[in-house]
C-alpha cells in the first residue's frame, strides 16, 4: 500500500512541474553529485566544453549522510530531484524500493543500446544495474574484495597464498593456521564485523531482483557460514573504525596483522602504486595482494557497483542527459577516474599500463599483474549496497555467529525475510 501511495504521489508530480523547471528544460540539466566529487566535476567541466549551449546546475550532497538519504529519496519520490543522479552504495537505503516505486528512467530509453560498443566496458559489472529487463543504472566505477599482505610475509608463515590458486576452505584453513600459531604476537587478519567483503565476495548471496527469489545453494551457503562462524571464533580482528592506512601499513611492518582489507575507493592502479611505495619505505616489503574467490571455484571473483549514474524518470532534456553520461563513461575522461576501477576497460588499461611505465619501482607491475588477473575473472557483480538486504544478512549471521541460531535457520531466517522484503 505505501509504495502505490509511493507512484501515485510521484505520477502526481509528474503533472504539477513548477513551469520554470519546464522552460529551462531544452537547455539545460542537473546534476546530484554523492561520494566522490572530484571525477563528476572533471566530468561536467569536459561535458560544458563539448555543450557550451547546455547549462549545467550542480546539487551538492548534504554532509550528513541520513539526511542527504532521506531528501534525495523524497525529492525523487516528489518528482522535484535533480535530472541526473551521480550516487554510490551509501546514497539510498533501499535501491529496489526506488526501482519498483518509478523514480528512474530506464536508461535505454536514453541512450539506446546501439548507441555504445558493450566490449568498451567491463561486461559484467556494466549489466549489473539491469533490472527487470530494464538497465535502471550503470556504474562507472566497481570494486573487488582484496586484501594487502606482502611477499615477505606469507614466503615467512608459508602461506601460499600469491598464485591465486586457493579456494576459500583453504583460505580460511590458511588464516586460521596463521593465527594459531601467532596467537601470542596478536598478529592478526583485518576483516569488518559483519564478513561483508567474505560474504558478498562468495557468490552465495545471489539476489534475483528480477524474479523475486533469494538464490543460493543450502550446503554451499551453510559451509561459508561454518567458516566465517571459525575465523569469528579464532577472534580474527575487526577494522578499527578511524585506522588510517598508515597506522595499517605500520601494523604491517610490525607484523601485527598480517593482512589488511583494501577499501573500495584504494583499489585503483594509481592509488595501489602509492600504497606500494608506502609499504616499501615502511616495511621493507613488497607488496602482494589476495582475493575472496568465489565460494565454488579458486579463479572467479564477484565485483561490487562503485560509482553508479541513474536518471530521474521526470528528467525533461533526454539528448543532453545522454550525451552527459556519455562523456562520464568515456575512455578520455575515465583515465581521471581514480576512486575505485574504471568501468571503461581502455581508460583502465591504461591506467595500468601508465603507473608500471611511470613508476620507479618496477615491482609494482607483478601487484598490477595480479589485480588485471582479479578483473580478467569477474564472474558476476553484487548489488550489496542495498541497505535492507545487508540489514537482513547481518543479523541473521551475527545472531549465528553468537551460537543463539543454527545454520540451517539462520537459512530460514535469511530466506524468509528476503521473500518478505520483495513482497512488501
Amino acid at each position: 500500500m505505501q509504495k502505490t501511495w509511493m507512484v501515485f504521489v510521484m505520477i502526481l508530480s509528474v503533472f504539477f512541474l513548477p513551469t520554470g523547471i519546464e522552460a529551462q528544460a531544452d537547455h539545460s540539466v542537473s546534476v546530484f553529485i554523492a561520494g566522490a566529487r572530484s571525477y563528476p566535476h572533471k566530468v561536467i567541466a569536459r561535458f560544458q566544453q563539448l555543450y557550451p549551449d547546455v547549462k549545467v546546475n550542480v546539487v551538492e550532497r548534504d554532509e550528513d549522510i541520513l539526511k542527504q538519504r532521506e531528501k534525495l529519496t523524497n525529492d525523487l519520490l516528489n518528482g522535484t530531484a535533480a535530472d541526473i543522479i551521480l550516487f554510490d552504495g551509501h546514497t539510498f537505503f533501499s535501491i529496489l524500493e526506488l526501482i519498483q516505486s518509478g523514480v528512474f528512467y530506464d536508461l535505454n530509453e536514453i541512450i539506446p543500446p546501439t548507441d555504445y560498443d558493450p566490449a568498451q566496458f567491463n561486461e559484467v559489472v556494466f549489466n549489473s544495474g539491469v533490472i527487470y529487463g530494464k538497465r535502471y543504472f550503470i556504474p562507472f566505477s566497481y570494486s573487488l574484495p582484496i586484501f594487502a599482505t606482502t611477499k615477505e610475509l606469507l614466503d615467512k608463515n608459508k602461506l601460499k597464498l600469491d598464485n591465486f590458486d586457493y579456494t576459500q576452505r583453504e583460505l580460511a584453513d590458511y588464516i586460521i593456521h596463521y593465527v594459531k600459531q601467532n596467537r601470542g604476537n596478536e598478529s592478526k587478519f583485518f576483516f569488518d564485523r559483519y564478513f561483508n567483503t567474505w560474504l558478498f565476495g562468495s557468490g552465495l548471496y545471489n539476489v534475483s531482483y528480477d524474479h523475486h527469489k533469494f538464490v543460493f545453494n543450502e550446503k554451499q551457503l551453510g559451509e561459508v557460514l561454518t567458516i566465517l562462524k571459525e575465523l569469528k571464533e579464532h577472534r580474527i580482528a575487526p577494522v578499527k573504525k578511524g585506522v588510517r592506512f598508515a597506522d595499517e601499513v605500520k601494523s604491517l611492518a610490525d607484523e601485527a596483522i598480517i593482512a589488511f582489507e583494501i577499501n573500495r575507493d584504494r583499489q585503483n592502479p594509481q592509488r595501489l602504486q602509492f600504497w606500494f611505495s608506502m609499504i616499501k619505505e615502511t616495511a621493507g616489503q613488497k607488496m602482494r595482494l589476495i582475493a575472496i574467490p568465489i565460494y565454488t571455484q579458486s579463479d572467479g571473483y564477484i565485483a561490487t557497483p562503485q560509482s553508479m549514474v541513474a536518471v530521474s524518470v521526470t528528467a525533461k532534456n533526454k539528448e543532453a542527459i545522454a550525451n552527459f553520461i556519455k562523456v562520464l563513461l568515456s575512455e578520455e575522461m575515465q583515465k581521471y577516474n581514480t576512486f575505485g576501477l574504471q568501468i571503461n576497460n581502455k581508460a583502465l588499461d591504461y591506467a595500468i599500463d601508465r603507473t608500471i611505465s611511470t613508476s620507479k619501482d618496477k615491482d609494482i607491475a607483478e601487484v598490477l599483474t595480479e589485480l588485471r588477473s582479479i578483473i580478467d575473472n569477474i564472474k558476476h557483480c553484487n548489488i550489496s549496497f542495498d541497505g535492507t538486504l545487508k540489514d537482513i544478512i547481518n543479523k541473521a549471521s551475527l545472531r549465528y555467529f553468537a551460537g543463539e541460531i543454527t545454520s540451517r535457520e539462520c537459512i530460514d531466517i535469511l530466506n524468509y525475510e528476503i521473500q518478505r522484503y520483495f513482497i512488501e
